[in-house]
C-alpha cells in the first residue's frame, strides 16, 4: 500500500476516519490502496470496501482553494448532482454507484464499481484502431448516451479518458462510460454552470459549449463524432499549440477529410459522412439524436470498409447524402419503367414466334383453273375410270356455257371441279376435270348422281342393248320411229 497516498487523502482529515489498526480508512469502511486518476477539482483510487471485501472505484472531491461561501456551496450542490445523476442510472455500459458521502464539510466521496480494463486513450497509442474494433466500442457508448438521454441526463464531458474498455468472462470487450462530474438533468433543476466558465474537455467541445451558450443533448452528439474520429484517423479534428488554437478550429475552421490527415485511411465513404454529420457547427445540422447516429452506424458494424453510401438519418447534412437521396428516388422511379418494358418486350417476341410456327404447320392454298394447271395430281382408280369413260364420248357432247355447272368440293388442300353436260337428248354425257395443288393426292371426287327415270313410254318394251358408245344401257327405244 502507497502511504503516501494515503496521507494525500486523509490527512487533517479527522472527521469521518478511522484507524483499523495502522490502516486508515475512509468513511469508516473504505481502504485506499492506489491512485487510479487525477483531476483539477478530484482524485479516483482504488480501494476496498472493508465489510464487503469488494474492489470500488472512490472518487474524493476537494474543492478549489480559497473559494468563498458561495463558490463552496455550488461545489456541494454539483457534488450532490452527480451522486443523485448516477444514482438513477443503470445500464451494462454506464458505470454503477455503490455510495455517497461527506468526509468533511468541504469534502465528499462517492464509491462506484471498479472496472479493471483500460481507457480509450491508452487503446489509441499505437494509431488508428480497427475500424470494426472501433464502431463495435462506440455503439455501446451510443447506446450508454442514448439510455442517459432518455432520462433527461446530459453527459457533457464525454472523452477519450471517460470511456472505459473491459473485457467480459465471455471474452467481449465492455464499454463503462464514467464521471458525469458536470452532466446536466433537463428536468428542471438549475445549471450550475457559472456564466463564462468553460466546462468540458478541449478536443471534445462542441461550438456551443466553446461559445459558451446553452447546451442540450446534441453536445454529446457531437463528443461523439470527435471520439470516431480520432479512433479511425489517429487525430483529432481540430489540434493546436494552445487551448484557443483548438476552440477555434470548432468555432470556425472546416473539419478535415479523412485522407487529409492519414492519406492511408480506408473506410467507406458513407462512414466518414456520418461522422463530420456528428461535427456540423450548428446543432441543427447535426443528428437530432443518438438514435439516428446508431441507426447510420448500423450498416458499417460488419464491414466498415465497403459499407453503404445510403444514409438513413432524418435530414442529410451534406451534398453527398443529398446527392444519394435523389439518385434513390430516380432508381425508384425508373425500375418499375423498365421492368414493365422488358415484360411488353418478352410477351411481343413469344406471339411473333407463335405466329410463326402457325404458319409453318399449315401451308397456304392455291386454287387454280383446269386450264392453268399443266401438272395434274394423280388421280385415283375411280377417277380416272370416269374420266376415260368420258373421253369416249362423241365429240357433238361438248358442253356449252349455259349447260356448264361448278361443284366445289370442302377440301382442305385442292379444288375438284365437276363439269355435267346435259343434252335435250336421253342420252347422257359428262365430263369430270379435276384440279389439285402439287404434291397432295387428291380424293376421289364425287360422281354425279344418275339421272331421274325416263317417263314409261307407250310402245312396246324390249330388252335393252349394249349400245355403241360404250357408256351403259341406252336409254332410246331401238325400234321407235
Amino acid at each position: 500500500m502507497d502511504i503516501g497516498v494515503i496521507m494525500e487523502v486523509v490527512t487533517g482529515l479527522t472527521e469521518g476516519v478511522g484507524k483499523v489498526g495502522s490502516t486508515e480508512l475512509i468513511a469508516n469502511r473504505y481502504q485506499i490502496e492506489r491512485r487510479i486518476a487525477r483531476g483539477g477539482q478530484a482524485s479516483v483510487f482504488l480501494a476496498r470496501q472493508v465489510p464487503l471485501d469488494r474492489k470500488v472505484a472512490l472518487k474524493v472531491l476537494n474543492p478549489p482553494p480559497g473559494v468563498n461561501a458561495a463558490r463552496l456551496e455550488t461545489f456541494r450542490e454539483r457534488f450532490l448532482l452527480e451522486a443523485k445523476t448516477l444514482a438513477t442510472l443503470d445500464h451494462p455500459n454506464i458505470v454503477v454507484v455503490y455510495d455517497y458521502g461527506q468526509i468533511k464539510p468541504e469534502q465528499y466521496y462517492i464509491a462506484m464499481e471498479f472496472v479493471e480494463g483500460q481507457r480509450f486513450g491508452e487503446l489509441l497509442k499505437d494509431g488508428p484502431m480497427k475500424p470494426t474494433r472501433l464502431l463495435a466500442l462506440g455503439y455501446q457508448v451510443c447506446e450508454a448516451l442514448r439510455y442517459a438521454h432518455s432520462l433527461g441526463v446530459v453527459h457533457r464531458d464525454v472523452k477519450n479518458s471517460n470511456i472505459l474498455v473491459r473485457v467480459d468472462h465471455q471474452g467481449n470487450e465492455q464499454v463503462k462510460v464514467v464521471d458525469f462530474g458536470i452532466a446536466k438533468l433537463q428536468s428542471g433543476e438549475a445549471d450550475l454552470t457559472n456564466s463564462g466558465v468553460l466546462l468540458g474537455s478541449p478536443h471534445f467541445m462542441a461550438p456551443e459549449q466553446a461559445r459558451p451558450d446553452p447546451v442540450d443533448h446534441r453536445v454529446d452528439i457531437y463528443a461523439m463524432g470527435v471520439f470516431l474520429y480520432r479512433g479511425l484517423v489517429g487525430q483529432y479534428p481540430f489540434s493546436g499549440q494552445s487551448f484557443r488554437d483548438v476552440i477555434a478550429g470548432h468555432l470556425v475552421r472546416e473539419v478535415p477529410r479523412f485522407v487529409d490527415l492519414n492519406p492511408d485511411i480506408v473506410v467507406a465513404d458513407g462512414l466518414e459522412q456520418v461522422v463530420r454529420r456528428c461535427l456540423e457547427k450548428k446543432a441543427s445540422r447535426r443528428y437530432q439524436s443518438i438514435d439516428d447516429v446508431m441507426a447510420d452506424l448500423e450498416p458499417f458494424l460488419d464491414d466498415p470498409i465497403h459499407g453503404t453510401n445510403t444514409l438513413v438519418g432524418q435530414e442529410m447534412g451534406s451534398d453527398f447524402g443529398r446527392r444519394g437521396i435523389r439518385w434513390g428516388l430516380v432508381a425508384a422511379l425508373v425500375t418499375p419503367v423498365i421492368f414493365a418494358g422488358l415484360v411488353v418486350l418478352f410477351l411481343a417476341g413469344r406471339w411473333v414466334l407463335d405466329q410463326r410456327a402457325t404458319d409453318a404447320e399449315v401451308p397456304e392454298l392455291q386454287v387454280m383453273a383446269p386450264d392453268q394447271n399443266p401438272e395434274r395430281a394423280p388421280l385415283d382408280r375411280a377417277t380416272t375410270a370416269a374420266i376415260g369413260e368420258n373421253e369416249q364420248s362423241s365429240s357433238e357432247d361438248a358442253a356449252t356455257p349455259e349447260n356448264a355447272a361448278v361443284v366445289t368440293p370442302p377440301s382442305p388442300v385442292r379444288e375438284v371441279v365437276v363439269e355435267t353436260h346435259e343434252d335435250p337428248s336421253p342420252q347422257r354425257r359428262s365430263r369430270i376435270v379435276v384440279s389439285s395443288t402439287p404434291n397432295v393426292q387428291p380424293d376421289p371426287p364425287a360422281l354425279p348422281s344418275p339421272p331421274s327415270e325416263p317417263a314409261e313410254q307407250t310402245t312396246n318394251e324390249t330388252p335393252d342393248e349394249p349400245s355403241s358408245s360404250g357408256i351403259g344401257n341406252d336409254l332410246r327405244d331401238p325400234w321407235g320411229e
